[in-house]
């Protein structure tokens, strides 16, 4: 009797430690798929990590581990039976994963998530989980270094057999999957024989009690209902429940601001600086042989809005497909001509260097190798990625400590910083996403191997990079304003000083070459319109700039830094999704706003909200997500509501709320930002039993087919003559022990 009540404990006692000490990834990963999975995916979840993370590595673990042996080692009270019972514990956390992994498995089949397309039917994760954070993660950081291994560190060659991927890869695994094991049962054998050396000294101390208990026991009709008691909580189951190219001290200084057909407002900053270098990187060192560039970037919301205009900035992956995944640092490095083993070498001695230097952890994230056509002949490109965890606020200074020190562009951007017009969202005006950047880069290669998007086809790739040879030290900025084009009936205004915050410009006197560019990029060249100014203009000019030759130090007026210009541009139509605190009953209340920012009336307004897109099965839509006006005036708003309720804890992320509309120019649509409904999951305590629930519903499901759609009944035979024999089990051993 003892060792089944203590079994139970332990197996209680482990899952609800082990949920409430989950690593913070593994908690961020539940939350945004436990509302899709249901709870036994936490239930997967959370015996991965009692199983697999090191215990020694992880000391929350170990004390798990160590109470749940000494436990069973205490109340059982012999020996071999508590290390019997201890490691039936670690058995079942074991069965757990198993079934658990089969329950996940077959309701990700259910909602068509295992096939080619699996990730365009998962909503985005929620705020905080990102690639590089899975990285660091145990277990599953572990997981993904073994496969980069076994893929030669993340390069596929076509001569490499992917067949035998999954076998090599779980040999790989084995290992380290088996010195974990060892280091559980050697904690657990331990803590037991503590624990029964312990409990029997207790019980020694106990026994005129335990012989009173067994004289009052005697009578018999008590032993069924003390066996039937300590049952009971299973009974509900039963029941269905370079050398620098320019001369010393060349400096170069540029601004760039372009406003698009959408209203959208970028806008970078681009220093080249032959006094600096990339956090500790000497470009005369090994490493930075055959490079041809090494750039370190820290982004806040910036790196999609970066990728419309620069494409997939040359580093091997296309950064859209990254979404919300995208880490908040990314070391990319690229090498021409070098030896993959080398290049892998080289690139870790830089990813090391600036890990130290700033006091950050760079994972390796992944390598592209590339063979390429040129005029050179058969050439070979190697990329590495680096990811890192650490954000704009851990870093931000060591960026901006980059920029020179001198006065025009970069003090202006260090003010811009400073007052929060550059943070996203920090204040009215500010912006809604930023990209800061440093590195090293061949100015003559970059120019030749790497495309820079809509920049290049346009060709104003020269005005923002100046011309040179070998490599060069860089840094600067780049933000996003999603509406940054001002549109009165006459003119769009692209006004560059109301975005930073600053009336008038004033250039560097100690730069070389200074220049601020100010641009509308249509759909093609014809529709674009822009105005150079620039003490040293670049020597091809597309013919729709009109270019000014400025002077050193010059000061430039408001009106230096406004662009306006004639296009179809999209009227600002602005839409708010607010979601409500949680209310009685779990419901949430969503408010929908949309507002018209213009000085011209929409007309035909139809909004469509999807919020349960992602979760048919676990969230609930109360009202209409839909409705449509006639009309919407001037600077008016028009709203609609209805709710919400979660049936399961997690992060339910809403699709944006999609707003279509007629205007002068034909029709156009608005889009809201995503929205995260934070719904609480069940207490600890209560997080095993909702796993249970979920396992053995999930079994029901799947005897369905084999008993034909009588799964729940098998489910509840089995379950009760289970129960029934734990009983009549119980019943003999305490027979047993009341003979004495």
């Amino acid at each position: 009797m003892r060792r089944l009540s203590v079994y139970l404990l332990s197996v209680f006692i482990a899952f609800t430690l082990g949920y409430i000490y989950l690593h913070r990834t593994f908690m961020l990963i539940a939350d945004w798929l436990t509302p899709i999975l249901g709870y036994s995916f936490i239930g997967l979840l959370v015996a991965a990590y009692l199983l697999f993370a090191d215990p020694l590595k992880y000391l929350t673990l170990f004390s798990i581990w160590f109470f749940v042996g000494f436990i069973c080692g205490l109340v059982v009270g012999r020996r071999w039976r508590g290390i019997s019972t201890a490691l039936s514990v670690y058995s079942t956390t074991s069965a757990i994963l198993i079934l658990s992994g089969l329950d996940s498995i077959r309701r990700a089949r259910e909602l068509g998530l295992l096939g080619g397309e699996a990730l365009s039917h998962l909503p985005p994760p929620p705020r905080g989980l990102t690639i590089a954070h899975i990285l660091e993660a145990p277990v599953i950081g572990t997981l993904i270094a073994r496969l980069m291994e076994l893929l030669g560190g993340g390069v596929i060659t076509p001569t490499e057999p992917l067949s035998g991927l999954p076998l090599r890869l779980v040999m790989r695994l084995l290992a380290p999957i088996l010195v974990v094991s060892v280091e559980d049962t050697i904690i657990l054998i331990v803590a037991a024989l503590i624990g029964a050396e312990m409990g029997r000294y207790v019980e020694g101390r106990l026994s005129p009690l335990s012989n009173s208990i067994r004289g009052w026991m005697r009578g018999g009709q008590k032993v069924g209902a003390v066996a039937l008691l300590l049952i009971l909580p299973l009974g509900p189951m039963a029941l269905g429940s370079s050398t620098q190219a320019e001369a010393p001290g060349f400096y170069f200084e540029g601004l760039i601001g372009i406003a698009d057909e959408l209203g959208s407002g970028y806008v970078m900053a681009f220093f080249a600086d032959s006094s600096i270098s990339l956090f500790g990187v000497d470009p005369d060192s090994p490493e930075a042989e055959g490079l041809i560039y090494a750039l370190l970037l820290t982004q806040e919301g910036g790196l999609l809005p970066a990728s419309r205009i620069f494409g997939e900035f040359a580093s091997g992956l296309p950064l859209i497909s990254l979404g919300r995944f995208a880490p908040p640092t990314l070391l990319l490095i690229t090498y021409l001509n070098i030896p993959r083993e080398e290049a892998e070498d080289r690139a870790s001695t830089i990813a090391s260097t600036i890990s130290s230097t700033l006091g950050i952890t760079l994972r390796r994230l992944a390598s592209v190798e590339q063979a390429i056509t040129t005029s050179h002949g058969e050439e070979r490109l190697f990329r590495e990625v680096y990811a890192s965890t650490s954000g704009l606020d851990e870093l931000s200074g060591d960026y901006l400590g980059l920029i020179s020190s001198a006065d025009g562009v970069a003090e202006t951007i260090h003010d811009a910083f400073s007052g929060g017009a550059l943070r996203p969202r920090l204040l009215g005006g500010s912006s809604d996403g930023i990209l800061l950047f440093a590195g090293l880069i061949d100015v003559e290669r970059f120019d030749e191997y790497v495309s820079l998007g809509r920049i290049e086809e346009l060709g104003l790739a020269s005005i923002i990079i100046p011309e040179g040879e070998g490599l060069m030290g860089v840094s600067g900025i780049f933000t996003y304003w999603r509406r940054a084009v001002h549109s009165p009936p006459e003119l769009h205004t692209f006004d560059l000083g109301q975005l930073l915050g600053v009336e008038g410009l004033r250039l560097s006197s100690e730069a070389d070459i200074s220049r601020l560019l100010l641009t509308f990029l249509g759909p093609d060249e014809n529709e674009s319109i822009g105005k150079l100014l620039a003490t040293v203009p670049p020597e091809d000019i597309p013919r729709w700039i009109n270019s000014t030759l400025l002077s050193k130090g010059v000061s430039l007026d408001p009106s230096d830094l406004i662009l306006l210009f004639e296009a179809d541009v999209l009227p600002h139509v602005e839409v708010v999704r607010e979601l409500s605190p949680t209310g009685e009953g779990g419901e949430v209340t969503v408010t929908i706003t949309v507002i018209n920012r213009e000085e011209r009336p929409i007309f035909d307004v139809k909004v469509e909200d999807d919020p349960g897109a992602y979760y048919p099965n676990t969230l609930l839509v109360l009202g209409s997500t839909e409705a449509s006006w006639p009309s919407l005036e001037p600077n008016g708003s028009r709203s609609i509501t209805y709710k919400l309720k979660p049936s399961i804890g997690g992060v339910y992320t809403l699709k944006p709320v999609v707003v279509q509309y007629g205007c002068d120019g034909g029709r156009g649509v608005a889009l809201s930002d995503l929205s995260e409904l934070r719904s609480p999951h069940k207490p600890p305590y209560m997080v095993s039993v909702a796993v249970l629930s979920d396992l053995w519903h999930g079994a029901s499901e799947m005897l369905d087919a084999p008993t034909g759609g009588r799964g729940m009944l098998t489910m509840q035979l089995i379950t009760s003559a289970a129960v029934g024999l734990l009983i009549i089990w119980e019943v003999v051993k305490i027979r047993r022990w009341l003979g004495g």
